[in-house]
C-alpha cells in the first residue's frame, strides 16, 4: 500500500528575499550574458526547487549543469545559504 502525503505548495519566490533573488540573476546574467530577466528568473526558481526536492528525497539528486551554475552563484553567497 502507498501513503501519499499532501505538502502545500510553496512559491519559490518566497523562499529568498527579492533583494538576493535579483543579485543572484545579476550574476548569472555577467556569467551568461545572453540570458534573459525571464530565463534567470526561471533558473532561480528552478535552483530553488531543486534544493527543496532535495530536501525531502532520501535519494540523492542531480541538477542540470544550468541549475548548478545558479546553485554555485547562491553558494557564493555564504551567509545567504547558510540562512537558506
Amino acid at each position: 500500500m502507498t501513503v501519499i502525503q499532501e505538502r502545500p505548495a510553496t512559491d519559490a519566490r518566497t523562499l529568498i528575499s527579492a533583494t538576493l533573488r535579483a543579485t543572484l540573476a545579476s550574476n548569472m546574467q555577467a556569467k551568461f550574458p545572453e540570458l534573459s530577466d525571464d530565463q534567470a528568473e526561471r533558473g532561480i526558481g528552478q535552483m530553488l526547487a531543486f534544493l527543496a526536492a532535495g530536501a525531502h528525497s532520501d535519494t540523492p539528486l542531480s541538477p542540470s549543469p544550468l541549475v548548478d551554475d545558479f546553485w554555485h552563484a547562491f553558494l557564493l553567497h555564504t551567509q545567504a545559504y547558510q540562512d537558506f
